[in-house]
């Protein structure tokens, strides 16, 4: 019984041996990869991660451009301490513009005009 066990073990460590060295023998003798077929085969995955790059590029410009537009909107209604701003308003009961006027010290005026509803003629009113 053991006798026949070791023949097998033989046989086994026979056939690994065999296999070890036809592996080898085609690892050692197999044809490398040129770096020209290695971007071919990766070539969708190479697109993809520049196509990304790309657009994360254009996606920041795209922000630094509206924060600009943002920083240039608030520095228009910024006011400064020298600002005098009048409201004039036209009567009661008609439709039409108001007019804001933005004075400084050095005596420049800007006009500001802005839409009005109707205004209620009695408290009993309400407006449409």
């Amino acid at each position: 019984m053991l006798a026949g066990q070791v023949k097998e073990a033989n046989m086994s460590i026979i056939l690994a041996t065999t296999e070890y060295a036809d592996v080898k023998n085609t690892v050692e003798h197999a044809r490398k990869k040129s770096f020209f077929d290695k971007i071919r085969n990766n070539i969708l995955l190479i697109s993809s991660l520049a196509g990304a790059i790309l657009t994360l590029f254009a996606f920041f410009e795209f922000v630094k451009r509206k924060q600009h537009g943002i920083y240039k909107k608030i520095k228009e209604f910024r006011v400064d301490k020298n600002t005098k701003i009048e409201v004039h308003k036209k009567k009661e009961g008609t439709k039409g513009k108001s007019k804001k006027k933005k004075t400084t010290k050095e005596g420049k005026t800007t006009e500001i005009k802005e839409e009005t509803k109707d205004a209620p003629k009695t408290d009993t009113e309400k407006p449409e």
